[in-house]
């Protein structure tokens, strides 16, 4: 069933009666089979902890264009292991930058002989005797996969320090981003913030009920006997 992350604990815990499971389900007695990330990119990871998806998610809905260019190009080439690793690649597009003016590794390969001192002029004279895509492709190999490319895009890696914010410790997540009563427990949270407050559609639904018992009640009352 779908769950639309950023989700709120009402939301999570919903899912999770709809499933027929506890609302204090651990997140090993199901998993996440895929995830929408903004952009309607899908996304997969083995690691199924609801609170970070959520956490995952709340750091995407803020991104502009350009971010979420760069974030799904290092997710779709650096490989991961964890939510947690994606997590810090979300905290960390600006260590990526999109080339500008560059539609293959050609146009790669002149960036990079421009950087390393040859004038546009030299490029264009010696352009149709040297490779410069394998030039290009010989840097990125030396320099450590330091060109990322994504359908039309290639972005260049390593413009500064790159800084793993988030380390898989639960206590490390804002606390507005947990809502799974699980992840309330981890946190310490009271019992009596864990226990889920009905939606108003399942308040709605539960006085139809006892209204519509009210009326069968007073239908079925026997006359009242005179002394």
């Amino acid at each position: 069933m779908p769950l639309i992350f950023p989700a709120s604990k009402e939301d999570v815990t919903d899912a999770l009666v709809k499933l027929g499971l506890p609302v204090t389900a651990d997140n090993d007695k199901y998993y996440i089979n895929n995830m929408l990330i903004k952009g309607n990119i899908p996304f997969f990871c083995d690691d199924n902890s609801v609170d970070e998806m959520n956490y995952l998610a709340r750091l995407i809905s803020n991104f502009d264009e350009e971010q979420t260019k760069k974030f799904i190009a290092a997710v779709d080439y650096k490989n991961f292991e964890s939510v947690a690793d994606v997590i810090n690649i979300a905290h960390n597009t600006d260590y990526y930058s999109i080339m500008p003016d560059v539609e293959n590794w050609r146009d790669v390969g002149k960036v990079m002989a421009e950087r390393a001192g040859f004038s546009k002029a030299q490029i264009e004279m010696f352009g149709d005797y040297f490779n410069f895509a394998q030039y290009a492709k010989s840097l990125e190999n030396d320099k450590g996969k330091r060109i990322l490319q994504s359908k039309d895009m290639y972005i260049e890696s390593g413009q500064c320090e790159w800084k793993d914010k988030y380390h898989g410790n639960f206590k490390e997540l804002p606390r507005e981003c947990v809502v799974s009563v699980s992840g309330l427990s981890r946190l310490g949270e009271k019992a009596k913030e864990q226990i889920k407050k009905p939606s108003i559609r399942q308040r709605l639904k539960d006085l139809k009920k006892e209204q519509g018992g009210s009326r069968r009640e007073q239908t079925h009352k026997p006359p009242s006997q005179e002394l």
